[in-house]
């Protein structure tokens, strides 16, 4: 299991420098051929990541499976005088852990507290299926938009790309305290599974939010596509 944790740590560096440059690249509006080229290799990069992602968390070895084993159906609270080590411990797993740099992990920490905040006191309950569930509503829709990624040349929409990086954002939170809770499953006060649930179920709630952002845009988004490639492929006569 040991291979497959140190596995998906690596996904998930992978997928938040991907989440990084793609944030990068959207800020480049009006689009150009260049930035519409590597959206659409971020898109394709994301959807790969995402779906080997997935392969690791259904393995039979997966630590998914352990931690679900130990907690699904289990409600559990956090006190909030705990929330600040509850994001400093993300903030030390994202820098020495996953080794992501120091900017990156500030924007992941206000990504994290902004989503927990609100809700962090309340009781949680794991849910292995629907994080699954979840995340591969999440990945089929990024595949989808990355095959017409090329379309964007035409009908460029960033708003339609944008929730993609939250959704990695939350992701990433998910599985990473999948991990972390089996890694340090010998903690006696039980604070590692209560972050695990506080975490996997934020992360979880930030990728159906985006889910919901793009399924929003991507109807219209779509029927602008065909409606351009017909257009392209079949161009009005010439004028006697």
């Amino acid at each position: 299991m040991e291979d497959l944790i140190a596995a998906l740590h690596d996904k998930i560096a992978e997928l938040l420098e991907q989440a990084q440059d793609l944030d990068a690249a959207l800020q480049n509006a009006p689009q150009s051929e260049s930035t519409v080229e590597k959206v659409a290799d971020l898109l394709k990069r994301v959807c790969n990541a995402l779906s080997e992602t997935l392969k690791m968390l259904n393995d039979p070895q997966s630590p998914l499976h352990v931690l679900a084993r130990r907690l699904e159906n289990t409600p559990l609270g956090a006190l909030p005088q705990t929330l600040g080590k509850f994001l400093e411990e993300h903030r030390q797993f994202l820098e020495k852990i996953v080794r992501l740099p120091g900017p990156t992990v500030d924007k992941i920490i206000d990504y994290l507290k902004d989503e927990t905040e609100a809700r962090y006191t309340d009781v949680d309950v794991f849910d292995s299926a629907d994080l699954i569930k979840t995340l591969e509503s999440f990945r089929d829709l990024v595949c989808e938009i990355s095959a017409y990624a090329h379309d964007l040349a035409f009908v460029w929409d960033p708003q339609l790309i944008k929730p993609i990086v939250k959704g990695v954002i939350g992701t990433c939170m998910a599985v990473g305290d999948v991990t972390g809770a089996i890694i340090a499953h010998q903690d006696p006060t039980g604070w590692v599974l209560v972050k695990a649930i506080k975490s996997t179920v934020s992360g979880v709630r930030m990728v159906k939010k985006s889910i919901n952002a793009i399924k929003e845009r991507l109807p219209g988004w779509l029927s602008k596509v065909k409606q351009g490639r017909m257009q392209r492929n079949n161009p009005p006569p010439p004028r006697l």
